[in-house]
């Protein structure tokens, strides 16, 4: 959107993990669309309000799991089911399974050259 200012202070990383998300005792699972070492945005049909803290477990490439929690600081609902549904969630915690995950991926596209 023209006008519109990106506030994320991190880079962003595209990478489809299985991500289960809990909100005390609702549960259910997404795929994560994007992540960075601040927060991950989360394709769901369902999702929940601004302000929900929601403890999120993410499975790495390796089937280990991330343990997360976050905040949710956006939810998107739009008529097409495959058109970005989901919530955009700040972290509070995250393990260092993560943490060195995300890291990877920014040295892996650090060391990309341009064709």
């Amino acid at each position: 959107m023209e006008g519109r200012t990106d506030r994320r202070r991190r880079p962003r990383f595209i990478k489809r993990l299985t991500a289960k998300c809990r909100v005390d005792h609702h549960v259910f699972t997404g795929i994560s669309s994007d992540l960075s070492e601040d927060g991950v945005f989360i394709r769901t049909s369902r999702g929940f309000a601004p302000d929900t803290v929601v403890a999120i477990e993410i499975v790495m490439p390796d089937n280990s799991i991330a343990l997360l929690r976050g905040i949710v600081a956006r939810t998107v609902k739009t008529p097409f089911p495959s058109v970005g549904n989901g919530m955009g969630i700040m972290l509070l915690e995250k393990d260092g399974r993560y943490i060195n995950f995300v890291k990877s991926l920014g040295a892996l596209f650090q060391d990309l050259q341009p064709l």
